[in-house]
């Protein structure tokens, strides 16, 4: 399969879904993954792809979810993010009230508008809701954490 093609999930429901190869041949799922995967890659830095599982709670109903990029040595968990809609803010919160000790990090595409129309943006979010953010790639400064 030539690299951009569709691929077609069976267990998924929603429909196909483009997988990227990173220079290192790690299969993701968007170009921002692909970016971030190779920028660390690049910089020496070693990671896991989506290599750790989280439980977390919606009330009445149990979740899981598997983070983007887990960094060995780091007490933290990095997400990529295009695309901040409602579902996915919802979820971060539930993710984040469902296991307070965890530090779950953003990287945005862009420092978008969370919804047309609205002056909040995908930094403002995640400030008043206590996460750590960056655009476009992962700081040095987590990194000398």
């Amino acid at each position: 399969m030539r690299r951009g093609m569709l691929q077609i999930d069976p267990k998924r429901r929603m429909g196909p879904r483009a997988i990227i190869s990173t220079k290192t041949g790690i299969k993701v799922k968007s170009k921002l993954e692909k970016r971030v995967a190779d920028d660390l890659t690049a910089r020496g830095v070693k990671y896991l792809y989506e290599k750790d599982k989280v439980s977390y709670i919606i009330p009445e109903s149990k979740h899981v979810y598997t983070p983007d990029f887990k960094i060995p040595h780091r007490p933290w968990i990095l997400e990529t993010k295009g695309n901040l809609d409602y579902t996915e803010r919802v979820k971060l919160l539930h993710i984040k009230a469902s296991n307070p000790d965890l530090d779950l990090r953003l990287v945005f595409q862009r420092d978008n508008v969370i919804r047309k129309g609205s002056k909040t943006k995908y930094s403002d979010w995640s400030n008043a809701n206590g996460f750590k953010w960056a655009v476009g790639r992962v700081p040095d400064e987590w990194l000398e954490e």
